[in-house]
């Protein structure tokens, strides 16, 4: 028993003596281990350890933690240089816990002796993470030639990198995109995409800057409406947004300074446009644009200043070329802040083939020029009311435009009924939607008939050219054409360039008094139209079918209408227009009006003839209406007056039981618009 007891004291006393001579056990060691820990990279249930080795003697390293049960891991050192910054991973993909991990870390030298555990917290990202990752909203698609473009909404937060996307191509092969920074929040293209296959994507994310993974929101699929691809997504009610953003279109069809084929317009001077009162000229005229910043101006007979064929009728395409930059002529580019309007072609027969062109034409107008409003032109019966219908829901145009011009000796008898007959269709048209489902409804109008034709035109049909457009709840006019060398010219005498007569001062009032209430109509959507049957000769044979007839039985506050031409005991035909305000979501802008809630509505006096050249007051009507106030908060009827554009309180006689009894002058071919609140 002594015998076994010295051996072992003397082969411990040897290792002592050992390891006092080979590898002293510092405290350095004992607390550091010989290591210095740089720094840890967070994953998805894994983490990164960057150190160095600060004593050549260590040659393990051994990790250990406690969550979800006690493991440890042993990591043999390998080759390094001095000072080398060494790496190692802790943990497979989605092994460890995910949270704050407590890693403990000990190492061992080549005598076996080992350190203290020096203990580093590290972050861990898994499951609970990803279920709270959100993707990006999609703000808008298109569609170009072969490329599908899409773009998102800006990030989520800060730790959102960027987006992947896949899809199939043509050829059934599966493509993927990544995009990242500032890319990301711009158009993205596929190319040669099958659009019959699922496009995905999902949203990328970095929790910190130094994670060593990347994370994903789930797998969406991006919804493509059927109806708009191929073919640029238009946004929606994009002509509510247009017109109150360029105002109601009161236009003239002028020269074009690059156009030599169209002799017979007049290029305005800056003395005509001061004194006419248009907004617009679908005419390019680059001084007179410059010295005028608010003008604004069409492109008419686009692309080409023609017809959409050539020839024998094969049609005009863009060309890849101007998909991809425009079709607007270099000279015009530095204006295009100002072109509000883009007429494609002109009177062109329905076809399935033109639909197609108009469509990619567009598709062009909207990429490259998106605050234009784009239209093609039908003369009045041109196209039927169903291909019309097809034309609007295949193409979306911002606005329905015809032109008819009755006012000659064979048609003037048809002028009033000709006239609510056209707007009538368009308006029906426009109503039920560029998807068919009476929503999203573009702005309709009419062309003016700007030459004398033979016939002695006269103040109020010129009037009622414009008031029956804004009854109906169009939009939209252009006075066809200002024309020179032609003793046929309206506004200028013989075609004289300056030389002003009476259609120049009614014309001059007719914008001037449209503009004043034309703040008001493009905020405001058409409900519904009647009518109100005169006598002879005072009314025109309206239909039913055009105007409903008016009665206070299904009217919400007027109960009695009675009118009669003045210096007669005679009533003549009289409008009722009736609106709503366009709200917020539908691109309205409902906080114009003092009440977001008023209700509006015109009438429209359409009693003309053609006797005298100045003759709206002689053709007059005194209408006098009775209002029930009893569902309305203010017993106040107001008017916005057309000479001034302010809305003024209109003063009436009140007969007891909440209604008052107002009575109006109204001249031929003109309408009053008013308006009482909820």
């Amino acid at each position: 028993m002594n015998c076994i007891k010295y051996i072992f004291i003397i082969l411990t006393l040897v290792g002592a003596i050992a390891c006092s001579k080979d590898d002293v056990m510092t405290e350095e060691f004992r607390q550091t281990g010989g290591i210095e820990i740089v720094d840890l990279f967070p994953g998805h249930g894994r983490v990164k350890c960057t150190y160095r080795v600060m004593d050549p003697k260590i040659k393990v390293i051994m990790v250990s933690w406690k969550q979800p049960k006690d493991t440890a891991v042993t990591i043999i050192i390998p080759e390094y240089e001095s000072s080398e910054v060494l790496e190692l991973l802790i943990g497979s993909k989605n092994e460890l816990p995910e949270g704050v991990l407590e890693l403990t870390f000990m190492t061992e030298n080549t005598s076996g002796h080992r350190s203290n555990g020096m203990v580093k917290n590290a972050a861990i990202y898994g499951e609970n993470y990803i279920s709270q990752l959100k993707n990006r909203v999609i703000r808008n698609q298109d569609y170009q030639a072969d490329k599908y473009m899409i773009w998102f909404e800006q990030a989520v937060d800060k730790t959102d990198i960027g987006v992947s996307l896949s899809w199939k191509d043509n050829t059934g092969t599966s493509q993927a995109i990544r995009v990242e920074g500032e890319q990301s929040n711009k158009w993205i293209e596929l190319d040669n995409v099958d659009l019959d296959q699922p496009i995905t994507y999902n949203t990328l994310y970095k929790p910190v800057n130094n994670a060593i993974d990347e994370f994903y929101a789930p797998v969406a699929v991006v919804d493509i409406d059927e109806d708009e691809i191929p073919g640029v997504k238009v946004p929606k009610y994009n002509a509510n947004r247009l017109f109150i953003k360029h105002g109601l279109q009161l236009s003239v069809w002028t020269g074009d300074e690059y156009d030599p084929n169209d002799g017979w317009s007049y290029t305005v001077s800056q003395t005509d446009w001061n004194t006419l009162g248009f907004n617009s000229c679908h005419g390019f005229q680059s001084e007179l644009l410059a010295a005028n910043p608010q003008m604004q101006w069409g492109r008419k007979l686009a692309p080409y200043s023609g017809h959409l064929y050539k020839g024998e009728g094969e049609p005009v395409l863009p060309t890849n070329y101007e998909m991809q930059h425009g079709f607007l002529e270099a000279k015009k580019i530095p204006y295009v802040t100002q072109m509000t309007n883009i007429i494609f072609g002109d009177e062109e027969d329905y076809s399935v083939v033109l639909l197609d062109q108009l469509d990619q034409w567009y598709q062009v107008a909207r990429t490259h020029y998106p605050d234009a409003l784009v239209q093609n032109n039908q003369y009045g019966p041109q196209w039927t009311f169903h291909q019309l219908k097809e034309y609007a829901q295949k193409c979306k145009p911002d606005v329905l435009t015809y032109d008819t011009y009755f006012l000659s000796d064979e048609n003037y008898p048809i002028f009033i009924s000709g006239t609510a007959g056209r707007l009538s269709k368009y308006r029906s048209v426009a109503l039920w939607g560029l998807e068919g489902n009476r929503d999203n409804i573009p702005a309709f109008g009419q062309y003016t008939q700007g030459w004398l034709n033979g016939f002695n035109i006269t103040e109020s049909q010129l009037r009622a050219y414009y008031w029956m457009t804004w009854v109906y709840g169009g939009k939209w006019q252009s006075f066809f054409r200002l024309k020179q060398r032609d003793g046929d010219s309206m506004l200028l005498t013989d075609g004289k360039p300056g030389s002003y007569n009476n259609y120049t001062e009614i014309i001059e009032a007719c914008n001037k008094e449209s503009q004043n209430i034309g703040k008001h109509l493009v905020r405001l959507q058409t409900s519904n139209i009647c009518l109100i049957n005169g006598s002879s000769p005072y009314t025109y044979g309206v239909s039913s079918g055009d105007a409903e007839r008016w009665s206070s039985a299904t009217d919400d506050f007027i109960t009695t209408i009675e009118n009669v031409v003045i210096n007669t005991t005679v009533k003549g035909d009289l409008f009722i227009g009736y609106y709503d305000i366009i709200p917020t979501e539908k691109s309205g802008d409902p906080g114009f009006f003092k009440n977001g809630d008023d209700q509006f509505f015109m009438i429209m006096n359409p009693v003309n003839d053609n006797k005298k050249i100045i003759d709206a007051g002689e053709n007059a009507q005194l209408v006098t209406i009775t209002i029930d106030f009893t569902n309305y908060r203010q017993k106040k009827l107001k008017m916005v007056e057309r000479r001034t554009g302010q809305v003024v309180s209109m003063s009436g006689e009140d007969i007891g039981n909440n209604k008052i009894r107002y009575t109006l002058n109204i001249p031929g071919g003109t309408g009053e618009l008013m308006c009482l609140g909820q």
